[in-house]
């Protein structure tokens, strides 16, 4: 199947998971929207693996757990593109690496914007801005 001429957005897309997913919507020939918080270089190894496979690629930092960043997201992504086709709600952050006893509230309501609203928030700005085709991706984390 070809997905020449569609473009892709990946939340969490510089490491793992979504990565993978990032770079086989490419090897499709999907145009990607690459989303990193906070490792621009590893954002930036994934743009350029995936422009190997000659389709368009642009890294756009955003911390999917801050709704205003999730719309700057979405407003970089259709300026690179001009469209929106799938977008892969994937962004997500392993439990604090804490024991149970000295979990602060900040710590569980870290886990719970990123992994909970996050994931919620990406979904209603891409049900703002194109067609109803998106995926959630859940770990482990998000159980």
């Amino acid at each position: 199947m070809s997905l020449h001429g569609k473009t892709a957005l990946v939340t969490g897309s510089s490491k793992g998971i979504g990565r993978a997913i990032a770079l086989r919507f490419a090897e499709k020939g999907a145009d990607i929207v690459i989303n990193y918080s906070r490792d621009k270089s590893a954002a930036d190894e994934v743009q350029k693996a995936a422009e190997e496979y000659g389709v368009r690629a642009v890294s756009v930092q955003a911390d999917v757990s801050r709704v205003p960043q999730i719309e700057l997201l979405f407003q970089e992504a259709l300026s690179a593109f001009g469209q929106i086709d799938v977008v892969v709600a994937n962004a997500g952050i392993e439990e604090v690496n804490i024991p149970v006893a000295d979990v602060r509230e900040e710590d569980s309501d870290l886990l719970f914007r990123v992994n909970t609203k996050g994931p919620y928030f990406v979904l209603q700005a891409a049900a703002r801005h194109m067609p109803p085709w998106y995926v959630n991706v859940e770990s482990k984390a998000g159980h």
